[in-house]
């Protein structure tokens, strides 16, 4: 379930004072008599109804009401939020001390539930992926004891998380952890300096640090560490980090050195030149002694600069039979040269059985083998510099600096600075716009019930068909009257319009991409990513010699099928999931299986027969 956010100017915070809830901020509107309460309707114990109105000074309550204690403040939030969860015990403590460490630091807790039910004392999961809480509230998690001895798993992609942040995680993380995921923040130096001499770092199977930002020297300080205290490390992301020849030198030496390294994705960079041949250099070294498996280059420049050499050291993997078995170089600038010496590796290898080389001068057809054609590649340009770089002077090469994550060098200025711009699913306009909604809709009764709120989704340009409003309702409904007041409305349609506004923006992205992209791309013949299955194609009947055509090459290539008896003929082949057009040559002659569904094509397609 995603944070509930207040309205803002709702919340205004004085030391030593209970925070007060105005919800009529427009000065036509008539004062509202609203309890003091929690957004999510879960009211304390004695409600006092205070009159509430715009224009109303806010000095002018009570001094009695507006002195509390911090720990009063602490108290009301701990008893309202326990009552709104309905949570166990072990929840309960665990939101209490959560409480607690927010108002020691004096900033006010978020009310976000799907944190709090998916912490349980025995879960070996702890997900806080696309949360945006920052680092005041991952520090303050951390002092409550989040995270406990049992987690296995740390997911904190998307969640705003800077240096402190994941310094105070580092500080409390499990040696039993074994998955990280730090995806899409806002990692720096000092960040990374304090997660690789943690005791944790050992114990690290798979670590996510994709969309950084890190850059060439951050890199190649961060691969000196790890290679050294992350002696389990099988799985590492640092895709869109702006790495260029100096981080590709970095991960060379990392995958020389490691023998545990088993997945590594390194796309959207900049990897060329001395990147390109040191990065190929290290995984020749792994091929005899390391576990090196997938490895994903794709969106790189490896063709830029050095690539026939760089393709020539990648060959020479290729020819060792490598632990190598997929392999992702889509849209690297390759020419045809250097497509053609992979081309001539591969047709003796037989550990490879996935292979993408879309957007160079080659294709990889159906048999797994790389066909070698000028008119494949895609004709691009080097990949002009994300927007929020322009203007900026970034270094795609030049001698790595491996001092970069040592406690003098860690305030250094770098590219850590710059981080990629993302966009406000739910703005300032979208709340008032929900408050409208609600005024309008609720009437004097002040509560809405599930068709209102299909209504007020249809009005915001949510599609409703195919979903059950009245269980969204009854989600955040703790009461169970099939009635949403003023909090809960909010809570429901922000989470609505958040997942709504992302998958416009996830749609959106996805069709500018395939634009850029060509119609290869669409459907490749990687037989690991199309789930492609070994089958056999058979023919039972008198013949003398049985070829067979699909569709999969356009009925071009024909499959010798081997006599196995008298009247049986087979051949084994590699197929995609989904269906497939087969025709057979018996003796000369087209024919289909009479066992088989048949269906007509739209247009003629030749076919050269054998005999």
């Amino acid at each position: 379930m995603k944070d509930w956010e207040c309205p803002r100017g709702a919340l205004s915070r004085q030391p030593g004072a209970l925070a007060a809830l105005h919800c009529a901020v427009e000065s036509s509107l008539p004062p509202l008599e609203l309890s003091w309460r929690a957004p999510f309707s879960a009211r304390p114990a004695k409600e006092t109804s205070w009159p509430i109105s715009p224009s109303r000074p806010r000095s002018s309550r009570p001094q009695s009401q507006a002195s509390t204690t911090t720990g009063s403040v602490a108290e009301g939030y701990r008893r309202r939020r326990h009552r709104h969860l309905k949570a166990s015990p072990g929840e309960k403590q665990l939101v209490q001390a959560y409480s607690v460490a927010c108002a020691e630091q004096g900033f006010l807790p978020k009310s976000w539930t799907g944190s709090v039910k998916s912490i349980k004392s025995v879960s070996r999961v702890l997900d806080l992926s696309n949360s945006l809480i920052g680092d005041q509230h991952v520090s303050a998690w951390c002092a409550a004891g989040m995270f406990h001895k049992d987690v296995e798993d740390v997911r904190l992609a998307a969640t705003r998380l800077g240096d402190k942040g994941l310094t105070a995680v580092s500080q409390v993380l499990s040696p039993r952890v074994s998955h990280l995921d730090l995806a899409r923040n806002a990692i720096g130096n000092a960040g990374l300096l304090s997660l690789v001499q943690s005791k944790s770092v050992s114990s690290i199977r798979t670590l996510n640090l994709a969309g950084n930002g890190l850059g060439d020297r951050v890199c190649s300080s961060l691969c000196e560490h790890l290679l050294q205290a992350a002696a389990q490390l099988e799985k590492l992301s640092l895709a869109e980090n702006l790495l260029g020849q100096g981080g590709g030198v970095a991960v060379g030496g990392l995958l020389a050195g490691s023998v545990s390294v088993r997945v590594l994705d390194l796309n959207w960079n900049y990897i060329t030149g001395d990147g390109s041949v040191g990065l190929f250099k290290g995984l020749l070294q792994n091929a005899s002694e390391g576990r090196c498996q997938r490895l994903d280059l794709s969106w790189n420049s490896l063709g830029n600069m050095r690539g026939v050499e760089a393709a020539a050291v990648l060959a020479s993997v290729l020819r060792m039979e490598s632990p190598l078995n997929h392999l992702d170089l889509s849209y690297n600038h390759l020419r045809q040269s250097e497509c053609q010496l992979i081309a001539d590796a591969l047709r003796d290898n037989h550990t490879l059985v996935g292979c993408h080389l879309v957007g160079n001068a080659a294709l990889v057809d159906p048999d797994g083998y790389v066909q070698v054609d000028p008119v494949f590649a895609v004709p691009t340009v080097r990949k002009p510099l994300p927007p929020y770089l322009t203007g900026k002077k970034v270094a795609l090469g030049g001698p790595p600096d491996p001092g970069t994550l040592h406690p003098e060098r860690s305030a250094a200025p770098s590219l850590l600075g710059v981080r990629a711009h993302r966009p406000r699913f739910i703005t300032a306009a979208h709340k008032m716009q929900i408050r409208s909604l609600f005024l309008s809709l609720s009437g004097e009764a002040g509560q809405v019930d599930a068709a209102m709120v299909a209504e007020a989704m249809r009005a915001m340009g949510m599609d409703v068909a195919g979903m059950d409003v009245d269980a969204l309702v009854d989600a955040v409904d703790m009461e169970q009257t099939g009635l949403l007041d003023y909090g809960a409305f909010c809570v429901l349609m922000e989470q609505c319009w958040f997942k709504h506004a992302q998958k416009v923006h996830d749609d959106k992205q996805r069709k500018e991409l395939q634009r850029e992209r060509s119609d290869l791309e669409m459907r490749s013949s990687c037989w690991v990513c199309e789930s492609w299955q070994l089958a056999e194609l058979g023919w039972y009947a008198q013949a003398t010699t049985v070829h067979a055509f699909t569709d999969l090459d356009g009925f071009k290539k024909p499959i010798a099928l081997t006599r196995r008896g008298p009247r049986l003929f087979t051949a084994s082949r590699m197929l995609p999931p989904e269906e497939v057009c087969v025709v057979f040559e018996v003796d000369g002659v087209l024919m289909t299986d009479a066992c088989l569904p048949s269906a007509e094509l739209e247009q003629g397609v030749p076919v050269a027969l054998v005999a």
